[in-house]
């Protein structure tokens, strides 16, 4: 069935003939795969499917997210290892790339599929032809998938002819040699075909020749084929149409003879061409779906979703199924004329998904080659302050107009205006500032708030954290137990001689993390009651949130007992937000040469940044950088039923709160092994209190990058071990046997729960850089667990439930008292 398909003529078959025809072959295909593939059976398994299962439409088939084939593509052979010839492996910018195992039946499928659609597309008269590339006969400059492509338009090739070489290592266009073509093919009526990837070619030839007016004008008829790599031209706004201009500019072939192609390593030899009406054309042997990036359900035609393909081509690896991170929509199904089947068209690629495509990596590397350094004009945009309140622009998490924010065009004079309006916090006692901020917070949590959605993201635990109570509480424990000290100095231990003071530093400067979007109000509060003023650049997600908290304090009032007013205004003249590129290096250094204290969140590239920056001698740093934080449950914490569900909720928790965005969540669970309850018993429960916890704390809107990305760990985890998942993305719950391992962070609510025999065996995984465990242990062991994970780097220990909750100390320091200088009265006793 699969052969006498990919004989049929690639777009000839009716939309009803087709969906019968390909059906059947998918059955043939999974079957193979299911007795063939020990890892593949045992994810259709966890699936409730089995080599028997009938599926009534393309739609029910079980796929593999394209990340399967980097993190599991050691599992994923369906033949055995001295079949293989050959193993095809796509580029990568970082991590692993995607990894296929071909083997001899595979091959010549491959080949067969491609010459149809080639031979549909282009013409099936061999001709002569140009690929702008290098030889692979080189060694150099054509590897893995980008080598095979070019290897299946050779089948299309009379003569071949190279327009590139690698020179010192980097790929070069020879002029002479496409001027020497174009010269003797000049009185020829023979079409010539031209092969390359999308950026290579437009960068490299046909950009910079039609810009020099180079015309190599090639016989009436030529074609231009074109694959991948659209993603860096729609970051420099390269259309298809000026794509096309330039072609028929410098070799004289016409718009409609510039075919791209659409494709990827993992079903290598399945192309999707553009149709005559541009779109791209599925094949016989091909089907095309788009699943909804948050339910992951089958849209409807028209409708945006991630792109999913299914061909039953692959015979080595059970690739026959497989969904992508690139976003498109089917635009029809239409039977009329020579074309039949589906019409795709490919958006782009999810947002921040790992560049995958071999013309997008290529892209990169030329970029990268080609690169200039230039220095980075500063601009530097107002985003908040006293006396600019930018206009509502939307949703908390709605993008910014930038070009609508006024500049920043003298940091010095923002600096200055800060510095003028802190001392206006000099006329409060710091409970008085205790009351403003508790009263600003009280406006967060009302009902009605802009920014009432981030009620289950950290917004409903910031507003009790402000608390008069908890904020007096942080400010004792942080000033060597007298928060008074803030006001004046006082008498140390009784006596009448020495006194201590704590005053102000200066201008803190912050930079913003953008995972967690109130995460900077927990030091900025601090910051205020020290009486620092405060200049801070936003991220860029999230970027209006700590504006829109900091509105709260405009034109509130706040009476004491004995009849003062307090002015929310007041703290407001001590603030400002801004907003700059990352690469505007100008106004990162001005900020950081006038802070007196740089507190910093973030991830280690943005930390190293900020550290390297120009700094005062006498500036002090408060640097949070990466962590990672776990579960840790001992036997001692199953002693009774009603204890384990609640662990189970309270686990939940601590998965939910802040998605596991934050330094604090959880991505591993590691069970001491027992006989009170097992790890699978615990799995179930959290899976239930999981799915409960979707009322408590409603899951924000996934981006398909992040869909993608669960899924991948979702099939790592049905490859290994066991999984149970929500309807959709919402949740899940892995159960592998790694034993003392820790998982690497998916987000998305992704746990992953290991078993161990000992909890000291977790000890090894314990360094400087994670930041929190939360614990359910008992007794000695509990108090021996973390007086050695302590000694081993790790900082916290809360109870499981508490563990995002934040607390001073903070990755073992207490932020308050590094934003204050201390003084003394009277000398030493």
């Amino acid at each position: 069935m699969i052969e006498n398909l990919i004989k049929t003529p690639p777009y000839s078959l009716p939309s009803a003939e087709k969906a019968q025809r390909l059906l059947e072959a998918m059955h043939e295909a999974y079957r193979h795969h299911v007795d063939n593939c020990a890892a593949y059976a045992r994810f259709c398994a966890g699936r409730g499917l089995n080599r028997d299962s009938e599926f009534k439409s393309l739609a029910d088939f079980p796929y593999l997210p394209v990340q399967a084939f980097k993190d599991s593509a050691d599992l994923l052979r369906s033949v055995p290892e001295d079949q293989i010839k050959t193993k095809l492996q796509s580029s990568a910018t970082s991590g692993m790339p995607s990894t296929t195992p071909i083997d001899g039946v595979t091959a010549k499928r491959q080949v067969r599929a491609l010459a149809g659609v080639l031979g549909a597309a282009l013409g099936p008269k061999r001709r002569p032809l140009i690929v702008f590339d290098a030889d692979p006969r080189s060694g150099r400059g054509i590897m893995g998938a980008r080598s095979a492509a070019v290897q299946g338009f050779l089948n299309l090739a009379r003569e071949v002819h190279y327009a590139m070489s690698p020179q010192e290592g980097v790929l070069t266009l020879q002029r002479k040699v496409l001027a020497d073509l174009s010269k003797s093919w000049s009185s020829s009526s023979e079409p010539v075909l031209l092969f390359g990837f999308t950026y290579l070619i437009y960068s490299m030839a046909l950009e910079p020749l039609a810009k020099e007016g180079i015309r190599l004008p090639l016989p009436a008829g030529s074609k231009l084929a074109h694959l991948g790599g659209w993603k860096k031209l729609a970051d420099r706004a390269v259309s298809k149409e000026e794509f096309a201009r330039c072609a028929e500019l410098v070799f004289g072939i016409s718009p409609e003879n510039v075919v791209d192609f659409y494709g990827f390593t993992e079903q290598m030899g399945v192309t999707y061409p553009d149709a005559p009406s541009g779109d791209k054309m599925v094949p016989a042997f091909a089907e095309v779906i788009v699943r909804d990036p948050k339910t992951l359900e089958p849209c409807a035609d028209g409708e945006v979703g991630l792109l999913q393909f299914l061909t039953p081509l692959p015979y080595s690896y059970p690739g026959i199924s497989v969904l992508t991170d690139d976003i498109g929509v089917i635009t029809s199904r239409d039977d009329s004329g020579d074309w039949h089947g589906a019409r795709f068209r490919v958006l782009g690629r999810a947002k921040n998904a790992e560049v995958r495509g071999c013309g997008d990596i290529l892209g990169d590397k030329v970029a990268a080659a080609q690169a200039r350094s230039s220095a980075r004009e500063q601009d530097m945009r107002l985003l908040f302050s006293f006396d600019h309140a930018p206009a509502s622009q939307g949703r908390w998490d709605a993008p910014l107009s930038m070009e609508s924010l006024p500049q920043v065009d003298s940091v010095t004079q923002l600096v200055e205006r800060l510095k003028k309006g802190r001392k206006r916090l000099d006329h409060y006692s710091v409970d008085d500032l205790i009351a403003i901020i508790s009263a600003a917070a009280r406006r967060w949590a009302e009902p009605d708030s802009e920014l009432r959605e981030l009620r289950q993201q950290g917004l409903l635990f910031l507003s009790s954290w402000c608390r008069p109570e908890r904020l007096a509480r942080l400010a004792d424990e942080s000033l060597r137990g007298r928060r008074g000290y803030l006001d004046g100095p006082l008498p140390i231990a009784g006596s009448r001689v020495r006194h201590l003071g704590a005053r102000q530093r200066g201008l803190v400067v912050h930079w913003l993390a953008g995972n967690v979007p109130v995460l900077g109000m927990l030091t900025l509060v601090q910051s205020i009651l020290a009486r620092n003023a405060n200049l801070i650049k936003a991220a860029s997600r999230f970027t209006r949130v700590l504006p829109m908290l900091l509105d709260a304090f405009r034109g509130l009032k706040v009476v004491t007992p004995g009849g003062r007013e307090l002015l929310g205004d007041d703290i407001l003249a001590s603030i400002a937000v801004v907003y700059f590129d990352r690469e505007d290096s100008i106004s990162a250094q001005a900020i950081s040469s006038a802070a007196d204290v740089r507190l910093a969140w973030g991830g280690r590239e943005a930390i190293e940044s900020v550290a390297t920056l120009p700094r005062k001698v006498t500036a002090e740093d408060i640097l949070f950088g990466p962590k990672l934080s776990f579960m840790v449950i001992g036997q001692s914490a199953f002693d009774k039923e009603r204890k384990i569900k609640r662990l189970a909720r309270r686990a939940a928790t601590d998965v939910c709160v802040f998605e596991q965005t934050g330094c604090a969540s959880p991505h591993t669970i590691f069970i001491e092994r027992g006989e009170n309850l097992s790890a699978e018993d615990f799995a179930v429960l959290l899976a239930a209190e999981l799915d409960k916890a979707l009322v408590r704390f409603p899951p924000p809107p996934i981006s398909p990058d992040d869909a993608s990305r669960v899924e991948a760990r979702r099939i790592r985890g049905e490859l290994t071990g066991r999984v149970w998942r929500s309807k959709g993305t919402a949740w899940t719950v892995i159960l592998d046997d790694a034993g003392a391992e820790l998982a690497s962070p998916c987000y998305g609510r992704v746990i992953t729960i290991r078993e161990v025999d000992r909890i000291d065996e977790i000890l090894p995984l314990v360094h400087d850089g994670i930041q929190t465990i939360g614990l359910a242990l008992e007794g000695e062991p509990r108090l021996h667990f973390v007086q050695c994970a302590s000694r081993r780097g790790a900082e916290r220990f809360p109870d499981i439930g508490r563990m995002t909750l934040f607390e001073a100390p903070w990755d073992g320091l207490f932020p308050l008292e590094r934003l204050v200088k201390w003084y003394t009265l009277g000398g030493p006793v």
